[in-house]
């Protein structure tokens, strides 16, 4: 079994670092039966082909915003903006990573599907019948949470 967190962890640290500037370290690592991450500003992409699943990235509203403001180069964005900078954020790290796993495995040609953003307080993201890995990511502005998983078979 391939261990498809490496990708998206490669994939946050590369896009991180390019369209921020900040490096991110990995936390912690866990295994779920579902992807719920509770959080303030999460981030769900579709992953179709030769797997199903999602890429998820979570983050609370503060850190979502700072993350926003260091990829519009220190710009001030208003806060209803910030979910569609997350949401674009995401998308190219769900890019990159799926472009990583094809790259390893061209015969599953996964891609990606449009980013559906939610926000709110006690948010809880499931997925039922995805077994995602989740890994908590320090950045200077803050944490994120992520996550990728595939139906199981």
């Amino acid at each position: 079994m391939t261990d498809y967190l490496q990708y998206l962890v490669a994939a946050i640290q590369e896009n991180t670092r390019d369209m921020t500037g900040l490096e991110c370290r990995v936390k912690n690592r866990k295994v779920r039966l579902d992807s719920s991450i509770p959080s303030g500003v999460a981030v769900v992409i579709g992953i179709t082909g030769g797997k199903s699943g999602v890429i998820i990235v979570s983050t609370d509203r503060a850190t979502a915003k700072n993350l926003g403001e260091k990829i519009y180069f220190g710009q001030p964005i208003e806060d209803e903006f910030v979910m569609d900078v997350m949401a674009e954020f995401t998308n190219i790290i769900s890019g990159n990573t799926i472009t990583k796993i094809n790259n390893c495995e061209s015969s599953l040609n996964l891609k990606i599907a449009p980013p559906s953003v939610a926000k709110g307080d006690n948010l809880r993201v499931l997925s039922p019948g995805v077994k995602a890995d989740i890994i908590e990511i320090d950045v200077v502005v803050g944490q994120m949470v992520a996550g990728i998983g595939f139906e199981q078979e």
